[in-house]
């Protein structure tokens, strides 16, 4: 299969999940742009703002990008009868826990990495698609050989202990 075969099935993949906006139905007639190209042109404008931080609005873009869209999707996914994308999201969130926190204590190193917010944007976006497994793989690899020492804490097992006992109560 040739790269422009492939390209155009993508593209029509896009085109109709793009259908689905209506904003960009609309822009689509009024203009006669395609849905395709005025997503791409929206996508490129926010990583570049985001790379070139005027004013700190990459820092605000990137922010956006890894709570507004992962919260989006969270609360679709609370509405499914399923128990899998739950689970998927609140490995985001944990992920993103961690990293906000750390982000906190090296906030002088940001200033030093070029292009910060818009490696944090690509990163939380890789994070917060399902189909990428981000999060997945990041709490797997990092954060469970951390959280499992933590658990075994004595502090901790009491709390869990604690909460186990009003489980109980309440039934």
């Amino acid at each position: 299969m040739s790269f422009q075969s492939t390209f155009k099935t993508y593209e029509k993949k896009l085109d109709t999940e793009l259908s689905k906006c209506t904003f960009l139905v609309d822009i689509e007639k009024q203009f006669g742009a395609p849905k395709t190209y005025v997503s791409a042109i929206f996508v490129g404008l926010y990583l570049l703002l985001t790379y070139l931080n005027f004013g700190g609005i990459g820092e605000l873009l990137a922010n956006i990008a890894s709570v507004v869209i992962p919260a989006y999707l969270s609360l679709v996914a609370l509405e499914t009868p399923g128990k899998t994308d739950d689970t998927e999201f609140l490995t985001y969130w944990v992920v993103y826990a961690f990293f906000t926190i750390l982000e906190f204590w090296s906030s002088l190193l940001v200033n030093w990495i070029p292009a910060y917010w818009l490696l944090k944007t690509l990163f939380f976006l890789y994070l917060a698609f399902p189909s990428t497994g981000g999060a997945k793989l990041i709490y797997s690899s990092v954060l469970k050989p951390i959280s499992s020492k933590i658990a075994q804490c004595p502090v901790a097992s009491s709390l869990n202990d604690n909460e186990s006992e009003k489980a109980t109560k309440a039934e």
